[in-house]
């Protein structure tokens, strides 16, 4: 490996001072980016910017796996109340449109503009999906409401971004471990969610997992804003 010249080593100078005094990850130019625990104070962990941070990574993680595993289990019984319509299956497609399109340059722009605004963002446009979805009359509103669920889930499904920069290395496989259970309310119980507004709750029927995802994405917001 090509030792780094004099010049490299100024200008990784600046930038470390630079990251310091912004609080961004520091970057050294042999062993790459370093976040060093023991410069980090006792309380770091029970402060209100790393546990509201935390916290709104983990309910924005539910929201985003929810905005497609919620629906997913009751899209017939949604295209009954609201349909019939033959376009009801982009109801999903969308979605996973919206993360394809999305997921490839957010980590770029990120970069440049800043993790905060993006992640904000990214639970406001959750926020408004949701809202559009519960009120939803027909699938073709219903579909435009989930580009929005789809768009907010590209930010909330790449919490690890996020997540690199709040948590050392040498605690971050606990971060990640934990963060990860945050998904399964909204995968591996979803069918189990959704089939209980439906048969419990009958009044309030499929809208209720986007008065759920209303709950999660205002929460996310309220913690991860300024």
């Amino acid at each position: 490996m090509e030792k780094p010249t004099s010049q490299t080593q100024d200008l990784a100078e600046v930038d470390r001072s630079a990251d310091e005094a912004t609080g961004r990850a520091r970057f050294d130019v042999e062993t790459g980016f370093v976040t060093d625990a023991d410069s980090l104070p006792a309380s770091y962990f029970r402060s209100k910017f790393f546990v509201g941070s935390f916290c709104a990574l983990g309910t924005g993680l539910v929201a985003g796996t929810g905005a497609f595993g919620y629906p997913a289990p009751v899209l017939s019984y949604i295209n009954q109340d609201i349909g019939p319509d033959p376009n009801y299956i982009w109801i999903s497609y969308v979605y996973n449109t919206c993360l394809a399109v999305t997921l490839p340059v957010l980590g770029q722009l990120s970069d440049i503009f800043g993790r905060r605004y993006f992640f904000v963002g990214g639970a406001v446009l959750g926020i408004m999906g949701s809202i559009v979805c519960s009120r939803a009359q027909s699938i073709p509103v219903l579909i435009g409401g989930n580009v929005l669920l789809g768009l907010a889930s590209a930010t909330q499904l790449s919490y690890h971004y996020v997540l690199g920069e709040l948590v050392p290395t040498k605690h971050r496989y606990k971060a990640v471990g934990t963060l990860y259970m945050c998904s399964y309310a909204g995968s591996g119980f979803s069918p189990v969610i959704a089939s209980a507004f439906l048969l419990r709750y009958p009044s309030v029927g499929w809208r209720g997992l986007y008065y759920l995802l209303l709950a999660f994405n205002t929460l996310s917001c309220m913690l991860g804003g300024p």
